[in-house]
Formats: C-alpha cells, sequence, structure tokens
C-alpha cells in the first residue's frame, strides 16, 4: 500500500517490488474488492488516508527511522 500511495503505475510498482505487472494489477483489484471500493482511485486515496493517520499518531515514518 505504501507504493500505491506514492502514485504508481503498474508498471513502475511492479519494477520496485520485483514482481510481475501483472501480479500488482491482481493484488490491486483484489484488495479494492475486499475494501469494497469502487475503483482503484478510491484505493489508492485510501492508503493516503491510512498513512497519514498513522503518521499523525506516530505509527509510520515516511523516512523508516
Amino acid at each position: 500500500m505504501f507504493e500505491l500511495r506514492a502514485g504508481g503505475g503498474n508498471r513502475l510498482l511492479a519494477r520496485k517490488l520485483g514482481i510481475a505487472e501483472r501480479t500488482v494489477k491482481a493484488h490491486l483489484t483484489s484488495i479494492t474488492r475486499k475494501l469494497k471500493l469502487g475503483s482503484r482511485v478510491e484505493t489508492t486515496l485510501l492508503s493516503r488516508e491510512v498513512f497519514a493517520d498513522q503518521q499523525l499518531m506516530g505509527l509510520y515514518d515516511p523516512k523508516g527511522q
């Protein structure tokens, strides 16, 4: 979800994660469906909200520290 939050396309996400582009699409489709969201855009927006909330609560450090 972190990579999705950054807004990369399937090809970029696949390259960064070392997996096939098709695998990225399958996982994002599954996540979107399980969260009962209507689109990848909604999934991306939700991931941004979740990471922002975690950052505010001190649960997530974008610098990895």
